[in-house]
């Protein structure tokens, strides 16, 4: 054991200063214990005190008793750090402390995925090794399980998590630590992160995360200046302890300093008068080690070179010092203040500040440092490897130092363990990175010394799939072509053909459907001349998801035939599974919804049959889809909850938004939005968040939240390598279309009709090129409207003739596609039929048959946003052609009610708007569909009476009429005033009355209005 005794004070009793970051972390740390959780990030330059103010914080925090959990980052000689290290620091710490009973009422299904990280979570409680997660989803659960952990505990009493040192962070770490703040709502929980701010070098892969942290909710900055020179006085006059110090010595230190508070009490503690102190912070940090002895000087060299805390054991290990050696130079660097006891057990070494160890390491002479390395490599190499994160950092530590001390053949074979390793805990960046250091030392190491049971092809294998379960598609697809590129096709045909579905599925997600599905035909080809097998089962049920996903249809639906012949012929269920789910939604897509539907209900029943987590979720999801494209909505909507409700009980991330799409047609919007809002961006990561992103835009431009549907422009600046996926694309143009017309933008809706047009160019859709062809119609007419209206025959010719392609191209893809029985081209006909109707508008040629019609179409199954859009439509050109004023407000009563009914705002706000300038009265419809009042918009207009005049619908004056005829041909003021023999002011005040009796908000508007119900042409 080392002894006691304390050593000269360095540092102050009391902390100096610090009263506002103090105040702000107080006030987070009471905030957190009232439920209101915070994540606050401590920054500053290295030595300004940012552990000082922590440690202050953590103190207050047991006082309360609170539980504090700390853990730190470790590196060595890297800029990122050893996988999830202060993550597992903190949770053992806790496990070594806490009562076994505590462990076991927090520690079930939900949390167990924290056994990855800390083996003895488990063990505690004689649990049963956790089964496989799939890769995909092991992360996500890893994370969540954290979360709950500090809420379990949050329930017992407040936590406090620290994590020290985020500059030296993995990506693991940081991407937890980005989760736990968006998940964060009413936990008793107070994360605290520091990291030191001179550190962040332009490309140092903190700076985006930080930038990223700033914008949510619950993350808090604290910046921690340098110390004016009454605060440097204040911590001399602490650590000095009322002796006194000469004003010159003070002024020296303060100068010096420059107000960091660990060089001022390093320039203390040299001893030197102040005359005599060194100018540079090493210099002063090197002095006070001159006088230690050998075996002290050799403890810190050693200990500056391990990186982070070092093991009692260990040291002694590296040194080769006996204990009674080991113990007296460790005791003589503890009472120097150079070294502090480190680890929740007090058994390791560490130093009092890593600049100490940092001045240390840079006096080394290159020789000693890798003699050093050499030594702990072989240390590390002779003991056992640890289980969990404790086992990567192990694994990781070994190869850093055999690499440093150049054995090369050592660290070759520590970084592909700690590949392993790393994956093992959900490290999967972590991984990736070992595994390309591994690969950059295969070249170097000889054959001969390079591992016998390694194959150079399969660790790239290894590494193209680290790198795609990491959310790295463009580093996955070159390992996965170098592998590629090693295998001979004619010699290993069927592992060249698992290698290039590897490449394939790596250039998918890298945004290359195309070339992804242009490898797998490849592949596919040589697979029909193979003997049938399980392996080229996999290809051919890619080659049909691939093509699936192009559109071509068809062609998938082939593709997935042959492979579920010989899966069934090999005995490899897997590939049935996913063929199946190709299979059913291909046929569906082609009008086959009876067979479609069939097959995914089997697919879903064999996923079941299987227990396969990854194929049940698709499964479900298939099904679910292909319910909506052959319209069955209330159907999708329940496979889509069912779907939803097994991935929350299985803990399966992904699956939880998939009723969403149903829902959206059905007008049931809040469910939708209150399903997109119970689901963390963390648990939809990649496409997932970027498809919740598109369903929560659309529903947002039809309520009439354009901030919200922004939302839709961020996801087509991201979304880019996604507009191969025909679904997506369509979903995308779609949206965007929406909210340039809720806007107003009606050039750029015009653009974006051409984009969604361009982006479904290939494959065999009919839903989404209708819809879009549909919407572009609907944009067309409303130019045309307002072109009409300024008397601008140019724009409104050129809006006819665009608006009119766009219907002869949705005709004939019909006749081309539709067998006018299946259902899956049920909203394609509807969009013929509604694009029909606004071609009525777009020739200015009211006919409230032809929006009738379209309106029958979205019936059954019932679509309320188009049914209401339908009826507002027709009780529009039944005003423009005098139908009776009570059939009018009948139709205009039932496109409100739809309207409010599912919260289309800006829908109903334009049904009111019409029925105010008809003088109609609408039945109030509530948010529920139900009726609690009427809106009277017939009240009376300059005291006349409704019926007064049944020819004039909008309460306008003779002379209003004429001023408004007058408008909507285009007439200035002036030139109004002139033809009706007039004062210009008294036009102008006729124009106001106008447009206030029209509920329009300019002039514009009011001539449109006009020509939409035909009191002016």
């Amino acid at each position: 054991m080392i002894g006691t005794e304390m050593p000269a004070r360095l540092s102050s009793p009391v902390l100096i200063g610090r009263v506002a970051e103090m105040t702000a972390l107080e006030n987070a740390l009471e905030r957190a214990e009232a439920g209101s959780p915070v994540l606050i990030l401590v920054g500053g330059e290295a030595g300004i005190g940012k552990s000082r103010i922590v440690a202050e914080i953590a103190a207050r925090g047991r006082e309360r008793d609170d539980l504090v959990l700390e853990g730190s980052c470790v590196s060595i000689g890297s800029e990122e750090g050893l996988p999830f290290a202060p993550v597992a620091e903190a949770l053992r710490g806790w496990l070594r402390g806490a009562d076994p009973h505590l462990v076991d009422s927090v520690m079930d299904a939900a949390t167990r995925e924290l056994g990855r990280l800390v083996p003895e979570l488990l063990a505690s409680g004689g649990e049963a090794a956790l089964a496989a997660t799939p890769a995909e989803w092991a992360q996500t659960r890893l994370f969540d399980a954290f979360l709950i952990l500090l809420e379990r505990l949050g329930e017992q009493r407040p936590v406090v998590l620290i994590a020290e040192d985020l500059h030296w962070a993995d990506r693991s770490t940081r991407d937890l630590l980005s989760f736990v703040a968006r998940r964060l709502r009413t936990e008793r929980v107070l994360v605290i992160g520091t990291y030191r701010s001179d550190e962040l070098h332009r490309r140092h892969p903190l700076r985006p995360w930080l930038a990223e942290m700033e914008r949510l909710p619950h993350v808090e900055q604290v910046a921690m200046p340098r110390f004016d020179a009454d605060e440097v006085a204040d911590l001399v006059a602490a650590i000095d302890g009322g002796d006194g110090v000469s004003a010159r010595l003070l002024d020296a230190v303060t100068r010096r300093s420059e107000g960091n508070p660990f060089f001022a009490e390093e320039l203390l503690a040299s001893g030197a008068d102040a005359g005599e102190l060194p100018a540079r912070l090493r210099d002063v940090l090197l002095g006070r080690m001159g006088s230690l002895s050998d075996d002290a000087g050799r403890v810190l060299a050693a200990a500056s070179v391990a990186g982070g805390p070092v093991e009692h054991a260990l040291l002694r290990g590296v040194l080769a010092l006996d204990d009674e050696r080991l113990t007296a130079a460790l005791e003589e660097a503890i009472a120097a203040s150079l070294l502090v006891p480190a680890g929740t057990d007090g058994g390791g070494y560490t130093f009092r500040h890593s600049l100490l160890g940092e001045a240390v390491q840079d006096e080394l002479l290159a020789s000693e440092r890798r003699r050093l390395h050499g030594a702990y490599a072989d240390a590390l190499a002779a003991r056992a490897t640890p289980e969990g994160a404790a086992g990567a950092s192990h694994l990781a530590a070994l190869a850093i130092h055999a690499n440093a001390a150049g054995d090369s053949a050592l660290a070759l074979r520590a970084s592909i363990a700690a590949a392993r390793a790393s994956a093992a805990t959900s490290g999967y960046f972590e991984a990736a990175r070992a595994y390309e250091r591994a690969l950059t030392l295969w070249d170097i190491v000889p054959a001969a010394d390079r591992p016998m049971d390694e194959d150079h092809v399969e660790l790239l294998f290894e590494t193209s799939g680290a790198f795609q379960t990491a959310i790295e598609p463009g580093r996955a697809r070159e390992a996965a072509r170098a592998a590629v590129s090693r295998v001979d096709p004619d010699r290993e045909p069927l592992r060249a053909a698992r290698l290039g579905e590897r490449l394939a599925w790596a250039t998918y997600l890298a945004g290359d459907l195309t070339e992804a599905v242009s490898l797998m035909r490849r592949i596919g080809d040589g697979i029909e001349r193979m003997p049938a097998s399980a392996e080229g089962a996999r290809c051919l049920s890619s080659l049909a998801t691939l093509t699936l996903y192009a559109g071509s249809y068809s062609e998938a639906a082939a593709f997935a035939e042959r492979a579920i012949a010989m899966s069934v012929a090999t005995g490899a269920p897997g590939p049935e599974v996913e063929a199946m789910g190709a299979l059913g939604a291909a046929l569906a897509l082609l009008g086959d919804c009876e067979q479609g539907l069939g097959a995914l209900r089997s697919g879903l029943e064999r996923a079941r049959e299987l227990g396969d987590a990854v194929a049940i979720g698709m499964a479900f999801l298939g099904l679910a889809s292909t319910l909506y494209d052959c319209d069955a909505l209330e159907e999708s909507v329940e496979v889509g909850l069912e779907g939803s409700e097994w991935a929350r009980g299985s803990r399966i991330p992904g699956f939880s938004t998939m009723a969403v799409e149903g829902l959206l047609p059905l007008g049931r919007w809040r469910e939708a939005e209150a399903i997109l809002a119970s689901v963390a961006v963390d648990w939809d990561e990649g496409s997932g968040a970027l498809w919740n992103a598109i369903f929560g835009g659309i529903m947002a431009a039809r309520a009439g939240r354009p901030d919200d549907a922004a939302a839709l422009v961020d996801v087509r600046r991201t979304g880019t390598d996604m507009l191969t996926d025909t679904a997506f694309a369509g979903y995308l143009a779609g949206g965007l279309i929406e909210l340039a017309l809720l806007e107003g933008r009606l050039d750029d809706a015009r653009s974006g009709v051409d984009d969604g047009l361009r982006w479904l160019d290939h494959g065999e859709d009919v839903r989404f090129r209708a819809r879009v062809l549909r919407l572009g119609v609907s944009v067309e007419a409303e130019i045309a409207t307002i072109a009409r209206a300024r008397r601008d025959t140019d724009a409104e010719a050129m809006a006819r003739s665009i608006g009119s392609a766009r219907l002869e191209r949705l005709r004939a893809l019909l006749a081309a596609k539709d067998d006018r029985t299946s259902p899956v081209f049920g909203e394609a006909r509807g969009n013929l039929l509604l694009a029909e109707a606004e071609v009525t508008r777009l020739d200015d040629h009211p006919d409230p048959a032809a929006w009738n019609a379209a309106a029958d179409a979205f019936t059954t199954p019932r679509r309320p946003y188009e049914l209401a859009w339908c009826r507002y439509r027709a009780a529009e050109s039944m005003l423009a052609l005098r139908h009776p004023r009570a059939e009018v407000a009948a139709v205009l009563g039932e496109a409100n009610r739809l309207a409010v009914e599912i919260g289309a705002a800006p829908l109903a706000d334009a049904v009111v708007r019409l029925a105010r300038i008809a003088r109609l009265t609408l039945p109030a419809a509530d948010a529920g569909g139900g009726t609690d009042a009427d809106i009277d918009a017939s009240a009376a207009v300059d005291g006349r009476d409704a019926d007064d005049d049944a020819a004039d619908p909008y309460g306008l004056t003779a002379r209003e009429r004429e001023v408004l005829g007058l408008l909507a041909a285009g007439q200035t003021n002036r030139a109004i005033a002139e033809s009706l023999f007039i004062s210009e002011s008294t036009a102008s005040v006729h124009v106001s009355n106008i447009i206030g009796k029209l509920g329009v908000s300019n002039r514009v508007e009011a001539a449109a209005a006009a020509v939409r119900a035909g009191l002016a042409r």
